[in-house]
């Protein structure tokens, strides 16, 4: 009886042990064998290198063909100047991968920031939607949520850019779908905060789908989801965020120096005063309190209509 003799690739650690034994049909580039080698040295592929006693060092593309041993030397990322840094952010920028691939096997850190703390090379490939740009970096274990230099990280700029198959793939890797920016700037927030500012209903389904939380504010935006929507007007958002449950009364205060504040309103309250019909309608129909008021705004949702003259609304909510 014959048996299938399967030909090996021995890989051995620069300490002399052996670290894996694989099959060679397994593997038809040393790329493909670096992938799997990271989840033995927790290393990404830039970071390794292969060397053959015959061949010397193997490159990425190079075809395994042969059995062999191979010796595994981990590297530390090399030192990059302020050009080779920007270079990187540039090449991410314009979603030139061939240029990343060259400097990231450099190795170079995928994280370092530009030139007076500008964007890194994820934020400014989520921010233009490159998605081969942002699936290197991923590989080359780029910190999903590093911030930029205004606190925001590279879901909350795929967000803010209407990106959608980026938003898709960044959670898709596990990324932060709540981070609030780390600092305090004007028209940031969180992923589903800013999305709700901007509109875009098919970005929010997303967040909601992969469990944002649908009440967590920011200190530069301390307006719930609904509240924002309800504010700018968008029907499509708000009937999205009633039908996942978002909190028809949430008016959250937040504390800043021992005084209390909080934003512009119930979402009813909010409504009423833009003169948003529809959204009352819908807030309504959610079970919204007609009589709840927020710390920052004491009058009823019903003298908020009549304040600003939006008798149709106040005709609607005076019917409870």
């Amino acid at each position: 009886m014959s048996s299938e003799i399967c030909e090996m690739l021995h890989v051995w650690k620069a300490s002399g042990e052996e670290l894996a034994v694989v099959k060679l049909e397994d593997f038809r580039e040393v790329r493909d064998l670096k992938r799997h080698l990271q989840g033995l040295c927790g290393l990404p592929r830039f970071r390794q290198r292969l060397v053959s006693k015959s061949l010397g060092i193997l490159e990425d593309d190079d075809t395994l063909d042969s059995p062999m041993d191979l010796q595994l030397v981990l590297l530390d990322f090399a030192s990059a100047s302020q050009e080779q840094v920007d270079t990187v952010i540039s090449a991410a920028k314009a979603g030139h991968v061939s240029m990343m691939e060259k400097l990231l096997q450099r190795p170079q850190n995928p994280d370092s920031r530009g030139y007076h703390g500008k964007l890194t090379p994820l934020c400014e490939a989520a921010f233009a939607g490159h998605i081969e740009a942002v699936q290197l970096l991923l590989e080359a274990s780029a910190d999903k949520e590093k911030r930029d230099g205004r606190g925001r990280t590279p879901l909350q700029w795929a967000a803010e850019a209407g990106q959608r198959e980026m938003v898709k793939l960044l959670l898709q890797a596990g990324a932060d779908k709540d981070k609030s920016p780390g600092l305090p700037v004007p028209g940031t927030g969180t992923p589903l905060q800013v999305v709700c500012s901007t509109g875009d209903v098919e970005i929010a389904r997303l967040l909601i789908e992969a469990g944002a939380d649908k009440e967590k504010v920011s200190r530069p935006a301390p307006n719930t989801p609904l509240q924002i929507a309800c504010s700018k007007g968008y029907e499509d958002l708000v009937k999205l965020l009633l039908e996942a449950r978002a909190d028809a009364d949430r008016a959250l205060p937040l504390m800043d120096g021992g005084t209390l504040l909080d934003s512009q309103g119930t979402p009813l309250q909010t409504a009423c005063r833009e003169g948003h019909v529809a959204i009352v309608r819908m807030l309504l129909e959610a079970g919204a309190s007609r009589n709840k008021v927020s710390r920052s705004c004491l009058e009823k949702p019903l003298q908020l209509a009549f304040a600003s003259r939006h008798l149709d609304i106040a005709r609607l909510v005076s019917k409870g």
